[in-house]
């Protein structure tokens, strides 16, 4: 790769390569890399661009690798629309000892499944097969005064809600507002 700054002559581009297949930037300090901005009320965009005939079809991603074996994944998907693979979706992957497996998914729908093709808003899914661990879903705050340390959570309908509250180490409660408080 070749630059040109103001009127002097064109030099070669030491940390910038480019093998007809990859664009390969070198850097040797940490939060160097690849920086776009925009002049003025505009944004920069990264298009990835795939004419995939196949549900499944990875339409680009984000690969982050250690000293070359992959760690982790963001990938874009093309999802099971026949006609023109317009309901895409995205999965993370990660890899406890070098091998990517899916550990999380957002459909097309907005349905975010975790460990689980999602069937619902939200789907969680852990195998415990083979070990002791349980399925938890866990809320902290971290707070250790009396006043910032409550955990809420409400299922909320147009009829209205059913909630879980725990203040301090001595309160909790399942109350129905207006209805029903046990504590």
């Amino acid at each position: 790769v070749v630059t040109v700054t103001g009127s002097n002559a064109m030099q070669g581009e030491a940390n910038l390569t480019f093998d007809g297949n990859n664009l390969v930037q070198s850097i040797d300090a940490g939060g160097e890399g690849i920086k776009i901005s925009a002049a003025g009320d505009h944004y920069p965009v990264f298009t990835f661009d795939a004419d995939r005939s196949g549900a499944g079809g990875n339409c680009g991603q984000l690969e982050f690798k250690w000293d070359g074996t992959s760690v982790a994944r963001i990938a874009a998907l093309t999802g099971a629309d026949t006609t023109n693979k317009d309901d895409g979706y995205l999965i993370f992957a990660t890899a406890p000892s070098g091998t990517l497996a899916e550990r999380a998914r957002i459909t097309s729908d907005g349905n975010v499944g975790i460990g689980v093709e999602p069937s619902h808003l939200t789907h969680i899914k852990k195998d415990t097969a083979g070990g002791a661990t349980g399925t938890k879903v866990v809320i902290e705050n971290a707070a250790t005064d009396s006043v910032n340390n409550n955990v809420e959570l409400y299922l909320k309908t147009g009829a209205g809600d059913f909630g879980f509250k725990h203040y301090n180490a001595t309160e909790s409660y399942v109350q129905v507002p207006d209805q029903l408080i046990v504590n």
